[in-house]
């Protein structure tokens, strides 16, 4: 009986170098997984697209220091910036899955279900702004009446808005010019258009140079100290929307009373197919290299330094300067 089970091997220990071997072939298998998933996901993210907006815009400028960051990293092969009409049309090219992996956008922009929302970034503001010869006749939103006006970019967030805020609030111009913030501004300059809007984080280069050259005077949306005007209805109607005051003097010397307006928050986001931990990656580089010479914000990019970790809506600024117009109203002499 005995000599059976020693034939059989019953009850006998297993060979060290049977261990071995298997552990071996268990570490082969693991080595070849591994490289086999860094080898597959380098060649599906071997190139990322970046979906920005017009070229004189602050989503492409962004689009690039990202890239540039990106590319140092070397994580990617390569990473291209696609110049867009702007956040509609990003997120329609998210949608349709039409070759983007990353793509700027507003918050009040079409929603899809293939977007993955990857980090919100700063805020950007609505300046209505009229040409310095009509700041006598335009007092209010509603002075756009009759007037030559440029809403905006086909398929930019700036035109949704500023057509969602003038429907609403039945303002018909004599003309809506669809061009980019640029061509509007020189438009304005030459006296063909009355008003523009432009949306963009404040302070923008491109407001500012229009000031600088006295071209433009603000329009308000609302009173800054109205609770219930019409800043507060287009926060109540379109979501993602904020009323903000855009201070006395942000621009040097304009303007020259605070401005009643509202904001949107600019986000990234990304295809629903992109690798998460890659999605991670591109997240963690954002904020880890907002500020700096090396960084997204590079030499004059300065709206990287709004970039937020923790999603702080800017209602916080509105409440403080409506508490100051409130105290030196307090403070002021009774005209009675």
């Amino acid at each position: 009986m005995d000599e059976k089970k020693n034939n059989l091997n019953v009850g006998t220990s297993i060979s060290p170098y049977a261990v071995v071997a298997t552990i071996a072939a268990l570490l082969a298998l693991a080595l070849g997984y591994y490289l086999y998933r860094s080898l597959s996901s380098e060649t599906a993210y071997g190139e990322l697209v970046i979906a920005t907006g017009p070229e004189t815009g602050t989503y492409h400028a962004l689009g690039q220091a990202l890239q540039n960051v990106l590319e140092r990293s070397g994580r990617f092969q390569r990473v291209l910036v696609r110049s867009t009409d702007g956040s509609y049309e990003n997120m329609r090219l998210i949608q349709e899955k039409a070759g983007v992996d990353l793509a700027f956008v507003q918050a009040d922009a079409s929603p899809s279900t293939h977007a993955r929302l990857l980090t919100t970034l700063y805020d950007e503001v609505l300046h209505v702004l009229v040409r310095r010869e009509l700041a006598d006749a335009v007092h209010s939103i509603y002075d756009l009446e009759g007037l030559r006006v440029s809403l905006g970019a086909e398929g930019s967030g700036t035109r949704a808005l500023a057509r969602t805020l003038i429907e609403h609030l039945g303002i018909e111009p004599a003309e809506d010019v669809i061009a980019t913030p640029t061509q509007a501004s020189d438009a304005l300059r030459n006296g063909y258009l009355d008003a523009i809007f432009i949306l963009a984080a404040l302070p923008s280069n491109l407001v500012h140079t229009l000031t600088e050259d006295d071209a433009v005077r603000f329009v308000s949306i609302g009173s800054i100290d109205g609770e219930g005007d019409e800043a507060a209805a287009l926060e109540l109607i379109i979501p993602g929307v904020e009323r903000l005051v855009i201070p006395r003097a942000a621009y040097r010397r304009l303007p020259d009373r605070a401005v009643s307006t509202v904001s949107v928050s600019a986000s990234l986001v990304a295809g629903e197919e992109l690798d998460e931990e890659l999605a991670h990656e591109v997240t963690e580089t954002v904020f880890g290299y907002r500020a700096g010479e090396a960084g997204l914000e590079g030499r004059e990019l300065t709206v990287a330094r709004q970039i937020r970790e923790a999603y702080q809506i800017m209602q916080r600024h509105i409440r403080e300067e409506m508490t100051l117009v409130r105290n030196r109203r307090e403070r002021a002499p009774s005209q009675t």
